[in-house]
């Protein structure tokens, strides 16, 4: 992975967002969301990536 763009940190770790920090499709009217998979930069907190559990639900 590549360096932190803030402050150059390599130490990283994950996490999720939990009850109403799920994402939803836009053109599903009942849908329970799935969470946001974070990656954190250790050394001073930047947000790297995110991207959702099961992108399966966004297909059409």
């Amino acid at each position: 992975m590549r360096p932190c763009i803030n402050c150059g940190g390599t130490n990283f770790g994950e996490g999720e967002t939990r009850g109403e920090g799920k994402v939803h499709p836009q053109n599903k009217l009942f849908s329970l969301g799935v969470p946001l998979l974070l990656t954190i930069c250790l050394d001073c907190g930047e947000v790297i990536s995110m991207r959702v559990k099961n992108p399966k639900i966004f297909k059409k």
